[in-house]
């Protein structure tokens, strides 16, 4: 492998840039920006377990770096480490190793730029071969972007696959989406449950801010002494902590700022519930605990 060695040199003292260190359980991931430094848009990484015990090294194509500014390291705590580039082609050692495995839980801790998405393509693709039905896997994701691509990408693999492509031709593939969307798709099916229609509205940041605005009026305080935004910000990180309301209320202690945000948050319940709507927040709120009853 060729890197720096004065990357050694320097773990034990204070990270200086282009170095940023983080302890990941008993693993320690560098990652060294090579933006400026080598010409390259991409970072590349060295995984260590203690920097002691042999592990596996990611770092990008070989194309996307000028190795003749590098130095092989001699350093001994990697001498004998095996390292694996991540090709566009086919799958390097590593990514084998997450996709073969088909059942029990599996971790993978990976930086930018080592094949993540590549790596759960393959397993969902893998998982299907190995005669899971494409409608019992489920992938999430973040943002709709991350998940459009993801999804695009595990049909693209399968439409290829001709030993995988009859379950798709029946209209089975996996389900891939967002957090959110798949919240979406929990409470459309229990809609009735919670005295909602198939078809509730969701109140996006506006509406949201617009009804926390209203609601403050509605308790006889002044938008400009409590802002909206800030209200409503404490209710989304209260929400996002799977706290409702109810929970919420009774551990404010007589505090009197908490006790405005009880009241007008209760305010602002009252009208979603009115508008038989939910708000960003409550999509994830709402479908766990009715993945919480159901269990």
């Amino acid at each position: 492998c060729f890197f720096e060695t004065r990357v050694f040199s320097e773990l034990s003292d204070r990270p200086r840039e282009p170095f940023l260190k983080t302890k990941i359980g008993l693993t320690i991931m560098i990652i060294l920006s090579s933006r400026e430094k080598y010409g390259s848009t991409e970072p590349y990484k060295i995984s260590f377990q203690y920097l002691l015990d042999p592990t596996i090294i990611l770092r990008p194509h070989p194309k996307s770096i000028d190795e003749s500014v590098l130095i092989k390291a001699e350093d001994p705590r990697i001498k004998n480490r095996k390292c694996y580039s991540v090709a566009m082609n086919g799958l390097n050692d590593a990514q084998k190793n997450a996709v073969e495995p088909i059942s029990g839980p599996l971790l993978i801790l990976a930086g930018a730029g080592a094949g993540k998405t590549k790596t759960v393509v393959e397993r969902i693709v893998h998982l299907i071969e190995t005669g899971v039905s494409p409608q019992s896997i489920l992938a999430i994701t973040f943002t709709n972007k991350a998940a459009q691509e993801m999804r695009d990408r595990v049909l693209t693999a399968i439409q290829k696959k001709s030993s995988i492509r009859e379950p798709a031709e029946r209209g089975e593939y996996p389900f891939v989406s967002t957090f959110h969307a798949l919240g979406v798709v929990i409470i459309r099916e229990n809609a009735t449950r919670i005295g909602l229609s198939k078809h509730f509205k969701i109140f996006d940041r506006s509406e949201s801010k617009q009804a926390v605005k209203d609601a403050i009026r509605e308790e006889g305080f002044d938008p400009k002494e409590f802002e909206p935004g800030k209200i409503l910000s404490i209710i989304s990180k209260e929400k996002g902590n799977s706290v409702t309301i109810d929970q919420y209320e009774s551990n404010i202690s007589g505090d009197f700022i908490h006790g405005v945000v009880a009241r007008v948050w209760r305010k602002y319940e009252a009208r979603l519930r009115q508008e038989k709507a939910l708000d960003f927040d409550a999509l994830l709120l709402v479908s766990l605990k009715l993945l919480l009853d159901k269990a």
